[in-house]
């Protein structure tokens, strides 16, 4: 991208597993609504 290539850039979010749970409940929330949260910034981190 610094070269103005189009590049493709593959990733994702880990939304399983009792790290998950816990960070959702140190931080007053449910899993899926923690999930959704990080989900969405991630996406917006990425976006173009």
């Amino acid at each position: 991208r610094l070269m103005g290539k189009k590049v493709i850039f593959v990733t994702g979010t880990d939304e399983h597993g009792e790290k998950i749970a816990t960070a959702a409940s140190a931080n007053g929330r449910r899993p899926k609504e923690h999930c959704d949260t990080i989900s969405q910034a991630y996406r917006m981190l990425w976006k173009d």
